[in-house]
């Protein structure tokens, strides 16, 4: 499952290298400029509440000849922004794409004070109807239209939340799709159907010392004020530690306060951006995050887990954050957060996927499920982790997003780069 943890680290690695889909051109009249603004309804469902300014931008100007990739980013993603799309273009596909991105409407100011009450703070009702992912894949519809016309079909790329949502997107419009390349997508509906642990913390502390456990317990009951701040140092470390180090950092970490030394978690709010992600969440910017994160967790029934005589420190985190909408959900004011994957069932959309083994954040069983319910699809298991840190020293993944996307999942080009990645595949032991 991803994690705001994950992706507000913004630890997006860019693909290198060229590549070509022939036979996926646009259809209709190319923006003038590299930058465009279209106008979009704050809530496709209830266009009375009027339409905002959406900003898209290309990474050079348009060229009918070339197919048309869409750069997916989501509520918790933020490398795609204003001035940004050329250096994406050249870093991840190469000159041969016609390479698009949304700035999305989370980080637009028009989207965020629609939804702040009278006197600037929250209203989780609006903020729900506006940034959840319905919403974002209409904008993504809306801005398709606008470049390649109805019939126009893209090519997409998304990685983690914007991998998520490059396939919500083809519950709804994967016939405007010729391929797509997600990395570490996960659909949340598939964690709880797979009985997928979402959390494995306390049970992996204490695993590797008994003792951990009761002492955790206590130094949080000593620490009331300081609740929060522990649980996000605890479900950030794992990201700045290296996996055969972390059972160690964790020990020392929770031993520190357990005597008294809360300098321990003064150097962890530092090192592990705690303090910054707290305040994220309490910026406007922290509304499309909260929402996407009730979409991410939500389904995966993993709130009904939490207990008082155990730790899960990302549960727990997210409910701290997103108790509002939690509480709007369970009053019936908004729907439970679910995705229709039976839509994709009979695409012919090609679709290739990366997954990690050891990814941090999206279990690797998730990937299997989502990939055979796609009919033409191919799915890549790594012997890596989030950051596909071996695929990107090697090159090989910029080599397998390249060819898949200008020759196809059928080529004998594409099956020379899986061949040629094939010692970075996982097999189980």
């Amino acid at each position: 499952m991803p994690t705001f943890a994950a992706l507000l680290l913004c630890f997006i690695v860019f693909l290198a290298g060229p590549g070509l889909v022939r036979n996926v051109h646009s259809q209709s009249p190319p923006p003038s400029s590299i930058g465009r603004t279209i106008q979009v309804p704050l809530d496709y469902k209830n266009p009375a509440l009027g339409k905002v300014p959406l900003y898209y931008e290309l990474g050079a100007a348009f060229d009918t000849g070339k197919p048309v990739v869409f750069i997916i980013a989501d509520g918790q993603q933020f490398y795609v922004t204003r001035g940004s799309i050329a250096t994406l273009r050249k870093t991840i596909f190469g000159n041969d794409f016609n390479v698009v991105g949304i700035v999305g409407r989370g980080f637009s100011t028009e989207f965020t004070r629609a939804a702040l009450d009278g006197v600037g703070h929250p209203d989780w009702l609006k903020a729900w109807q506006i940034f959840n992912s319905e919403q974002w894949v209409e904008d993504i519809e809306s801005v398709r239209q606008d470049l390649v016309g109805r019939t126009g079909k893209i090519l997409l790329y998304g990685a983690s939340g914007g991998g998520t949502l490059v396939h919500e997107y083809l519950m709804h419009y994967g016939s405007h799709v010729a391929r797509c390349y997600t990395e570490s997508a996960a659909i949340p509906d598939l964690n709880r159907e797979l009985r997928i642990d979402t959390d494995r913390f306390w049970e992996e502390i204490g695993a590797g010392d008994s003792d951990l456990q009761p002492m955790l317990l206590n130094v949080l009951k000593q620490h009331p004020a300081e609740r929060t701040s522990i649980l996000l140092a605890l479900q950030r470390q794992h990201f700045f530690v290296h996996t055969e180090k972390l059972a160690a950092a964790r020990a020392d970490f929770i031993r520190g306060l357990d005597k008294g030394d809360l300098s321990v978690l003064e150097r962890a709010r530092k090192e592990y951006q705690v303090d910054a992600i707290l305040g994220l969440f309490n910026s406007p910017t922290g509304m499309p995050i909260s929402v996407r994160e009730l979409e991410f967790i939500y389904p995966t029934g993993a709130f009904e887990r939490l207990q008082t005589n155990r730790v899960d420190p990302y549960i727990e985190s997210e409910y701290t954050f997103l108790k509002p909408l939690v509480e709007l959900v369970n009053a019936g004011k908004i729907p439970p957060p679910s995705s229709q994957l039976a839509a994709v069932h009979q695409l012919n959309t090609e679709v290739f996927l990366i997954a990690g083994r050891w990814d941090e954040a999206v279990d690797y069983r998730t990937s299997i499920a989502l990939a055979f319910s796609y009919p033409v699809h191919h799915l890549f298991i790594a012997d890596d982790n989030h950051l596909f840190s071996k695929l990107n020293a090697s090159g090989i993944r910029s080599r397998l997003m390249r060819t898949f996307l200008k020759y196809g999942l059928r080529s004998a080009e594409f099956n020379d780069a899986l061949r040629a990645a094939e010692s970075y595949r996982w097999q189980e032991q």
